[in-house]
């Protein structure tokens, strides 16, 4: 009902934008197929108006619930990577980053150790072209994650290492 009257005024973005946090929220309190529904319905409602970017944000948000309440990694992978479509089409960099950062993610955790390092170096050259620092610890301890399940430990310490400084630095 909510969904009706929202767009029957003109407010489509932000009944998209207000379902992505309570989807956000369910999903915390652990009510993960309310979550997927609610964003289902954002999904629709910003696709139906064109809104890429709330399809951005909502893909990235279904991604992160999939990710959580499923052991198959495929299908966060898919919206991930629907994310980061939409997020190209708004050219949001600093979301491009992060979302980038996301996928790194992913790919560590699916065991896919290539494709998580050029994501997550990828994200670290947003961060730096973009100088959106707010996540630059988190990509220095992905990299040295990654590298560390590739078994190249010299990278990993020198990744760690940043990670250590910018952690403790006036950046954060």
């Amino acid at each position: 009902k909510a969904r009706e009257i929202s767009e029957k005024n003109g407010y489509a973005a932000k009944y998209s934008r207000a379902s992505i946090f309570l989807a956000k929220a369910l999903n915390e309190g652990g009510k993960s197929e309310e979550a997927i529904n609610i964003l289902k319905n954002s999904i629709d409602t910003a696709s139906k108006y064109k809104l890429q970017d709330e399809l951005a944000y909502s893909y990235r948000q279904f991604a992160e619930i999939v990710l959580k309440s499923s052991s198959d990694i495929s299908p966060a992978l898919a919206h991930a990577a629907k994310s980061r479509e939409y997020t190209l089409a708004i050219g949001d960099s600093a979301f491009l980053g992060s979302t980038d950062l996301t996928l790194g993610k992913y790919f560590l955790k699916a065991g896919k150790y290539k494709e998580a390092l050029e994501f997550t170096q990828q994200s670290l050259d947003f961060n730096y072209r973009f100088k959106e620092f707010s996540e630059l610890d988190i990509v220095y301890q992905q990299l040295a994650e990654i590298y560390a399940a590739m078994g190249d430990f010299k990278n990993a310490n020198i990744h760690l290492r940043k990670y250590e400084h910018i952690k403790d630095s006036v950046l954060k």
